[in-house]
């Protein structure tokens, strides 16, 4: 082990949980230690101050690239605390048209993925053979194809239009008529093609991606489906570590939504019902957890990433919530509805539902420069995000939303202003309401949010004082608490027990 890997064991071995009081009389819920934190980090690299950031959280979902780039700094991470769950992210749907050289994994499976494998739009055919070096094809109805792809809120305007036909990738540059005008042999051989051929537009779910058919439907190519060869290679990974578990981004139960409903998942140049689709879908993604499952065996932990929707497959150990508590749009995903859901989904299983809040300040959508600074310093959205985490038993991160999981933050909330990893200890009991307030005791502390839209009070139990913060010292100011809270809309405070 060089050097570093030492220094970087050595310091997140001296990471401890405090010792401090416990209520009187009062009886743990559980053994679980609060708070329980994640990482969500999908880059290619882990910068040194991430991994510093990651060393203290329980729970890392980081992109499968790292490990191939430099696993270094997550084996130091396993080799000082085996407890931790170190999840491999992987795209269960789509892949990046171009991967770069920071991503040799998805190099390597973008060569495996057979013509078949593409989810495509209905398309049409091709009216005449097209040689090799042809840069115009004709087609039976032109109608089915657009420069522009869809609106959606997951690219740019300016989001290219690729068709497939046979093996090859074109890119559409212009239409007039019956023409179709394309760039040939883009990541593929440019050949022959016969009238009749049936040519249509890749499916874009998010920006520079091809979306893969993981449906029910999807054909076999020489018996194997596109969702056992992704399994296998999961498998793989976990096998070869440093991962000890799987992180399937995503996990969609309804894509009638998608590229404006063209979806063609039979290739028999109609546009699918919708319904059917989606319980297609739903079903492949199921019997994807299912194959993972009995690939990995049942200790192995499989997280999911449905976004604002749910994932309802018996062999997932939980799911991460994309913007929930705060920053999922509520058109998207009502607080409440993702209330039910994470309390559901945090007492299943292991327990590993993750909820995943970002600041509303940047919006939803592609990250503007500065923006990164605005979301680190929304303490207002991460301690009411992280309040509401506690209300259940899953685990907390706080990012800069669906664009944005490049950054690992840390807060005065998640050790107490110093008090140490686990710092409040287990659950005295289940969540209490009372309105819009919503309160939990800890063996160190107290967690209490105000989910309504205007300010409300809470009179604290004595014993309690506000942490002494330096990121948000007005409201983190180290005061005992011996007067009702008011509690501003959408915020929450953490506070710490008093000691004897």
């Amino acid at each position: 082990m060089s050097r570093r890997l030492v220094a970087a064991a050595l310091a997140l071995a001296a990471c401890s949980s405090p010792v401090a009081p416990v209520a009187p009389d009062a009886q743990p819920h559980s053994d679980l230690v609060y708070p329980r934190l994640a990482s969500y980090l999908i880059e290619s690299y882990v910068s040194e101050d991430a991994r510093d950031v990651m060393a203290k959280t329980d729970l890392l979902v980081v992109d499968a690239e790292a490990a191939a780039l430099d696993r270094a700094p997550l084996d130091a991470i396993r080799a000082a605390r085996p407890e931790t769950h170190v999840l491999a992210y992987l795209t269960s749907e789509e892949i990046a048209r171009t991967p770069s050289a920071e991503q040799p994994l998805a190099q390597a499976r973008f060569a495996r993925i057979p013509p078949q494998a593409w989810l495509l739009e209905p398309g049409s055919t091709v009216t005449r053979a097209i040689s090799p070096t042809a840069t115009q094809i004709e087609v039976a109805d032109p109608g089915a194809f657009t420069i522009e792809r869809p609106a959606s809120d997951f690219y740019e305007e300016d989001e290219p239009t690729y068709l497939l036909i046979g093996g090859e990738h074109m890119r559409l540059v212009a239409s007039e008529g019956s023409l179709l005008t394309v760039e040939r042999g883009y990541r593929s051989t440019a050949v022959a093609h016969p009238a009749g051929a049936r040519v249509a537009s890749h499916v874009v779910f998010f920006a520079g991606t091809w979306m893969l058919d993981i449906a029910s439907s999807a054909p076999a190519v020489n018996g194997r489906t596109w969702r056992e060869e992704l399994a296998d290679e999961a498998a793989s990974l976990v096998a070869r570590g440093p991962w000890n578990g799987v992180f399937l981004d995503v996990c969609f139960s309804d894509i009638s939504w998608l590229n404006g409903g063209l979806l063609d998942l039979d290739r028999n140049g109609v546009a699918d019902d919708k319904a059917a689709i989606s319980a297609q879908w739903s079903a492949g993604m199921g019997m994807l957890v299912d194959t993972l499952r009995a690939r990995l065996g049942p200790s192995v932990p499989i997280v999911s990433n449905p976004g604002a929707q749910d994932c309802p497959h018996a062999n997932l150990d939980g799911i991460l919530m994309e913007g929930w508590p705060i920053g999922m749009p509520p058109a998207y995903l009502a607080f409440s509805t993702g209330e039910d859901r994470y309390t559901t989904w945090s007492e299943r299983g292991r327990q590993l539902t993750i909820a995943n809040a970002f600041s509303p300040k940047i919006g939803f959508g592609t990250i503007a420069e500065g923006q990164d600074e605005i979301a680190r310093t929304d303490y207002r959205a991460m301690r009411f995000g992280l309040a509401n985490a506690l209300m259940g038993d899953g685990y907390y991160t706080f990012d800069n939303g669906v664009f944005g999981h490049y950054v690992t933050w840390w807060y005065d909330e998640y050790d107490g202003a110093g008090r140490g990893r686990h710092w409040l200890g287990r659950a005295l009991g289940d969540v209490q309401l009372d309105g819009a307030i919503r309160w939990r005791e800890f063996e160190h502390g107290l967690a209490i949010v105000n989910t309504g839209t205007t300010a409300a009070t809470f009179s604290a139990p004595p014993g309690f004082t506000k942490l002494h913060g330096t990121q948000d010292p007005v409201h983190n100011d180290g005061r005992t608490v011996t007067a009702p809270l008011t509690i501003a809309a959408t915020d929450a405070y953490v506070l710490a027990r008093v000691s004897p």
